[in-house]
């Protein structure tokens, strides 16, 4: 399989703009989102279980927005101090910081802007790879595979490839225009891009970039949401697959 590595669009200013735009609504309404309380979490929990209570792994979580994967490892026993946060929007990096959490956050571009090298034991990103081309993910994967310790770890969850295609009809590589799940001071829905690959074309970048795929797993959405909203539960009960989960490995 080949994969197009061209450049052809560069929307990165375009997200710093979205995500300063909605960070108060993202911060309020993120983790009430069906999806991360029913698969997000889900799918990070089984993927960290092994590391939940330890006091000595050191973790970064990328694309860290305003701290809902982070305030979650927190609360899953993993030292605040120990977590580090990096995110591309300011804004979103000013409200993590506000939740005196604990852990640290700064603003960065996790294509351009090199992290340290072999620091982490593990590595996040939740909601972070589709809105990644794949030249950005690969830089962005090298980047992450440089920052790991030896035999450290990788967790990722994103869209499902089907998802969007049960959702926007898109099929083919490239952006597309999406709605996203929060809202607006009027209840209005927030629109933005995202980038379609498919599955074998996103393991294939992994891999190019250095990493070991331990595991790959379709998440649907969870029965138990039934019993906390039927509407939206049927909805995404319809489409199947909603999260791709990824684990992987710097090789020893």
């Amino acid at each position: 399989m080949k994969i197009n590595m061209d450049k052809k669009e560069d929307i990165s200013k375009d997200m710093v703009k979205i995500y300063n735009r909605d960070a108060q609504a993202f911060a309020e309404q993120s983790s009430q989102l069906m999806t991360w309380k029913f698969i997000g979490s889900k799918a990070l929990d089984k993927n960290l279980a092994e590391f939940y209570g330890n006091q000595d792994i050191k973790v970064l979580d990328e694309g860290s927005a305003s701290g809902r994967v982070v305030e979650h490892l927190i609360q899953k026993g993993i030292p605040a101090e120990n977590i580090d946060g990096i995110e591309i929007s300011p804004e979103e990096v000013k409200i993590a910081e506000a939740k005196n959490l604990g852990a640290r956050f700064k603003v960065g571009d996790l294509r351009k802007d090199v992290l340290p090298e072999d620091t982490y034991d593990v590595i996040t990103r939740h909601m972070v790879d589709e809105h990644l081309d794949n030249q950005g993910l690969l830089e962005v994967s090298k980047n992450t595979l440089n920052a790991l310790k030896t035999g450290g770890t990788l967790v990722v969850v994103f869209t499902h490839p089907d998802k969007i295609t049960a959702s926007s009809g898109i099929n083919k590589e490239g952006w597309f225009e999406t709605t996203f799940p929060w809202k607006g001071p009027n209840g209005e829905l927030k629109k933005g891009k995202n980038y379609f690959r498919s599955k074998e074309a996103y393991i294939k970048i992994l891999e190019e970039a250095g990493f070991v795929i331990d595991s790959v797993e379709d998440w649907k959405i969870a029965p138990e949401a039934e019993a906390v909203n039927k509407d939206e539960y049927e909805k995404y009960k319809k489409y199947g697959n909603i999260r791709l989960a990824v684990k992987a490995h710097k090789p020893i």
